[in-house]
């Protein structure tokens, strides 16, 4: 069983949204190094190039009240 550590970088293959393909992607170890040991899982984020700031514009929403 591979062991990782807390603030480790791996590549994993990501899949596309619609689960037709993977590409290869960095992603940094999350999880303490005792939940690592303990556990079969770890817990990870995916890093990107960019900023989408865009991707964050297209989900805010706001909400206007009516007042009668």
């Amino acid at each position: 069983m591979t062991t990782y550590s807390q603030g480790q970088v791996v590549l994993l293959l990501f899949p596309f949204t619609d689960l037709t393909a993977t590409k290869q992607r960095p992603a940094v170890i999350l999880s303490s190094d005792s939940y690592n040991q303990s556990h079969q899982d770890v817990i990870l984020a995916g890093i990107y190039k960019r900023r989408k700031s865009h991707v964050a514009d297209k989900n805010r929403t706001s909400i206007y009240r009516k007042r009668p």
